[in-house]
């Protein structure tokens, strides 16, 4: 673990302009820098570098954070690699601290899980290019037209019918049963005599490595290649330490780049529709492994591009997998069109059959989601009749509920009560009443992590309030506020009332300078890249005038909506005809003394508010 102090010394040794401009050219404007965003396709500049600030922020994509968060970015390497390549660039030795001994067994665990993955890799590899039981599955690459240098490039490999060859292997480089068992190559069974026993997880499979962000193995996806068996055509490792199913797409760690090019991403079904669409130089494809597309996977999406391309099969089961998908992206505020495949075709067949090109041209023509929606609906319902035509209006009411960007939800609103020939003001609160309807349903706050400590945070971070974002800026740029404000909110009994607390009370109690960039910089890069980006944001574009006095009145102005809305609630108690006397006295002194409080000017010196 690299000491805090290092990190904070390599921090203060780099100059963020130096360091990306010598990844490409920067144009000096005003105070700041701007060049094209590396991150995103775009025509005009809106990747700004603050030199006094040690930020940067794409006020395209929001990309945004310090010096090791761009080195993260854009060469994909962990926090401690970026310190480590920033170290080496300043000349500044890195220090690294001792371990607790669990971390160290946790860091030790991962490291031995990642050596097991990267050597069977290489074995199911070699299996499938020199092995004679693996000439049915050379066959088999053949058949889909898949050649030897595609097998070579995705390191594809065969894992043998008989899990003995395996366990041999294993043995000989010294595995044991845990570690085979903790990795997911193996599992446990219980024998006819009720002891455990280990057997082989993959057996008679066409192996796919599947790779983290940095390209290293992680898990496998094992495609059956005996047509009359009855296990399940694709088998995908278990979770483990390495491996979430949730948060992980296949093929991410190589079409970033491409997709960052492209503007879209697209998502198909299977591996071999991926691999398929790679070798024909379509590149900003990715697959999700067995599982439902997740709200983790379009956040992982959103960062690279606001509009992903959905081409699942042409059948019942591809178009729910295409509705659960669209809802995912929706939520993440990513703009989704669908790909309508003929029927029995999939990017892989339609590619050999057609050409890349004529796939390509699909692509481009990919309707808007609804309009696809509505066109796949028709075919499995008679719209004509009301009934069926009220309840694909309830589902498009729905799906239009979970998209945030009101101008893109106002245009969809228009088209889908156009072509439905519906009301434009019924289809309308028909829509608001889906979005009331989910905001009662949808747990708002989810988990956002700082270092080990998890806390409660809206995703994809949005401040519910102007003046709490105001407090949020100042503090992170001036220390005197910071200080004045963590004082205050101390003392405050009502801050759980407070919009945006959570976010707040963490950068007050933060170990940070606000005067000091690279003190701030070394803070914001231990946190996750949302909430990294939202506070780069508020921080590289400063207000002008006094800091302290606008905290004083952002501060009066939240703790002024506290009394008032302490005030309508001892309004509404004092209505209650069961009421004691002793306590509706009480009631209603608390009512005077909120009444004189709110009768008072908004100067800023207002006394403590009473306890609620």
């Amino acid at each position: 673990m690299i000491s805090e102090d290092t990190v904070e010394r390599v921090l203060s040794s780099t100059d963020i302009v130096d360091l990306i401009q010598s990844y490409f050219p920067l144009r000096k404007v005003g105070m700041d820098y701007s060049a094209l965003c590396p991150f995103h396709s775009e025509k005009s500049p809106s990747f700004t570098v603050s030199p006094s600030k040690q930020m940067y922020y794409c006020f395209g994509c929001g990309a945004g954070g310090g010096a090791a968060r761009f080195l993260m970015e854009r060469d994909g390497i962990d926090f401690p690699g970026a310190i480590k390549r920033l170290g080496e660039r300043a000349g500044i030795p890195i220090i690294e601290e001792a371990l607790s001994p669990e971390r160290a067994g946790e860091l030790r665990q991962r490291s031995q899980l990642m050596a097991i993955h990267q050597e069977v890799a290489k074995w199911f590899h070699q299996n499938l290019l020199k092995k004679p039981h693996a000439e049915h599955a050379r066959a088999y690459l053949k058949q889909r037209q898949l050649g030897i240098e595609i097998a070579k490039d995705w390191q594809l490999g065969y894992a043998p019918s008989d899990p003995r060859i395996f366990f041999e292997w294993a043995r000989s480089m010294g595995y044991s049963n845990e570690l085979l068992i903790d990795a997911g190559l193996v599992a446990e069974r219980e024998s006819p005599t009720g002891r455990p026993r280990v057997v082989g997880r993959f057996r008679d499979r066409l192996m796919f490595p599947v790779c983290n962000d940095f390209g290293e193995v992680i898990a496998f996806s094992g495609r059956s290649l005996d047509p009359e068996s009855n296990m399940a055509k694709y088998l995908n490792s278990p979770e483990t330490d390495l491996f979430h199913k949730s948060k992980t797409l296949f093929g991410l760690h190589r079409s970033k780049r491409s997709i960052l090019k492209a503007g879209r991403a697209v998502i198909c079904e299977g591996q071999i529709d991926l691999i398929t669409c790679f070798s024909h130089g379509i590149a900003n494809m990715v697959a999700p492994l067995g599982t439902a597309f997740t709200e983790e996977h379009a956040r992982m999406l959103k960062r690279l591009t606001q509009e992903v391309v959905v081409c699942f099969d042409a059948d019942t089961a591809g178009f729910k997998a295409a509705v659960r998908t669209f809802k995912a992206l929706a939520e993440a505020s990513v703009f989704v069109r669908a790909v309508e495949m003929p029927p029995g075709e999939d990017p892989d067949s339609y590619i050999k059959k057609y050409g890349a090109e004529a796939y390509r041209k699909l692509l481009d023509e990919a309707s808007d989601f609804l309009d696809f929606h509505i066109t796949q609906r028709s075919k499995m319902v008679d719209l004509n009749s009301p009934k069926e035509q009220n309840e694909l209006a309830k589902e498009l009411a729905a799906n239009l509920a979970l998209i945030r960007d009101k101008l893109m939800q106002d245009t969809m609103i228009n088209n889908v009560a156009s072509r439905l020939g519906l009301s434009n003001d019924a289809f309308r609160r028909s829509v608001f009443s889906a979005i009331k309807s989910h905001q009662r349903q949808k747990d708002r706050q989810s988990k956002w992590v700082h270092g080990q400590e998890e806390t409660a945070m809206v995703e994809e971070y949005e401040f519910q309030d102007v003046s709490s974002r105001l407090l949020c800026q100042m503090v992170m740029i001036d220390m005197g506020a910071k200080q004045w404000l963590k004082a205050e909110m101390s003392a405050f009994e009502q801050v759980q009332y407070v919009p945006d607390g959570e976010v707040l009370q963490h950068l007050v109690d933060a170990e940070f300078d606000p005067s000091t960039p690279h003190s701030v910089g070394s803070y914001l890069a231990s946190l996750q890249k949302p909430i990294e980006s939202s506070l780069a944001k508020l921080i590289i574009k400063p207000p002008n005038g006094n800091h302290f006095k606008a905290v004083q009145d952002a501060w009066f102005s939240i703790k002024r909506r506290e009394v008032e809305r302490r005030y309508r609630e001892v309004e509404r108690r004092l209505k209650d005809r069961g009421l004691e006397a002793g306590a509706m006295m009480d009631l209603l002194g608390e009512l005077k003394v909120l009444k004189e409080l709110l009768d008072r000017p908004s100067d800023g010196s207002d006394d403590a508010l009473p306890s609620v």
